[in-house]
């Protein structure tokens, strides 16, 4: 983690504020996203697993898809050498990074989905407003510079993405980044990876970003269970901080 001249630990009464994300869901559903609200993370402010699976399965059912250059899409995020940074620094300061982290996601993508935090540093996020290529990048990249300037420290990320596309549940939206995002990761880390198809579901290109370069490359059907729970036994599940 690059140093800036302060601690992670400094500016103990600092905190990032929490916006909610009212004005990002549709109104037909207002009602359950204030249900869901109240039972937010208590470190960032976001959805907890549970409540943004299900309120992700609601924006799901209520986006359109009349744009052919344009569509939502699912993104998970994991902050480089998290545990690193929780074993030098302290659980404190990871959870400074934490909270930055979630304040960054909402200031970025505010007003254009939702985010949820599913666990340690596992961040999930379900665009509903419609983009092209192009502006998700850009935003990605917002994201990944403003990281990097955390009041709390530098961090970098890496983070897999995929398309929404109709008759895909969130769940296989999930399962979907979370291979790209082992991607990312496996081919350093302080990265995106796009998957512009279902890997799980039919064989599909991916494109890497990597510091504004581009590369693409094919790859096969996706990892079988079997694979993933290899993967899991030898501490390579994609998704886990590294």
């Amino acid at each position: 983690m690059r140093r800036t001249g302060r601690t992670p630990i400094d500016d103990d009464a600092e905190k990032t504020e929490i916006r909610p994300l009212e004005a990002s869901i549709p109104l037909s559903i207002i009602g359950n996203y204030l249900y869901y609200e109240a039972r937010l993370d208590g470190l960032t402010g976001l959805f907890g697993r549970r409540q943004f699976f299900q309120m992700g399965e609601e924006l799901l059912g209520n986006m359109r898809f009349e744009q052919k250059d344009k569509t939502g899409c699912f993104f998970i995020l994991d902050i480089d050498s998290f545990k690193e940074i929780n074993d030098k620094y302290g659980h404190p300061a990871g959870d400074r990074i934490l909270r930055e982290t979630a304040g960054k996601l909402k200031e970025v993508f505010e007003n254009k989905g939702i985010i949820g935090r599913l666990g340690g540093d596992e961040f999930v996020a379900l665009i509903h407003h419609p983009m092209s290529r192009a502006e998700i990048e850009k935003l990605l990249n917002q994201l990944r510079e403003e990281l990097k300037e955390l009041k709390a420290g530098a961090v970098t990320c890496s983070i897999g993405v995929i398309p929404v596309e109709k008759q895909y549940t969130v769940e296989e939206l999930y399962r979907s980044a979370d291979r790209v995002l082992y991607e990312a990761k496996k081919r350093g880390k302080d990265q995106f990876v796009f998957g512009y198809h279902f890997p799980a579901k039919t064989s599909g290109r991916l494109s890497v970003f990597q510091g504004g370069a581009k590369e693409s490359l094919q790859k096969e059907a996706g990892c079988s269970e079997k694979e993933r729970i290899m993967q899991k036994e030898a501490g390579e599940r994609p998704g886990t901080s590294e």
